[in-house]
């Protein structure tokens, strides 16, 4: 499914953005290829909660909700992955699952 997207290195991880969040981040659309990770693509739009402005970004499969600080665009591949990372312990370790299981 081609459309609107980011990709950040390693794994393919396509973060198709609302050209609000596009334009916030200074990147021009570009043809995207699916997401090689189990939890698929992710959607992302700029929210403004308080007069501060919040990335929303929701995997496509699991509609699993990650939400950032709109800062240092340059910098949100990584820390939507490491927030992802710490979001991901949490739900293993609630259900007492080992993280070697998944």
């Amino acid at each position: 499914m081609a459309g609107r997207g980011l990709i950040f290195s390693g794994a393919v991880v396509v973060l198709r953005c609302t050209q609000t969040l596009l334009k916030r981040l200074h990147q021009t659309p570009v043809d995207a290829p699916a997401s090689s990770t189990v939890l698929g693509d992710w959607y992302a739009n700029i929210l403004w909660v308080y007069r501060k402005p919040l990335v929303l970004a929701v995997s496509a499969r699991t509609l699993l909700p990650v939400l950032l600080p709109a800062r240092d665009p340059n910098s949100l591949g990584p820390r939507l992955a490491a927030a992802l990372g710490h979001i991901l312990a949490a739900v293993l370790a609630t259900n007492s699952i080992r993280a070697n299981t998944v």
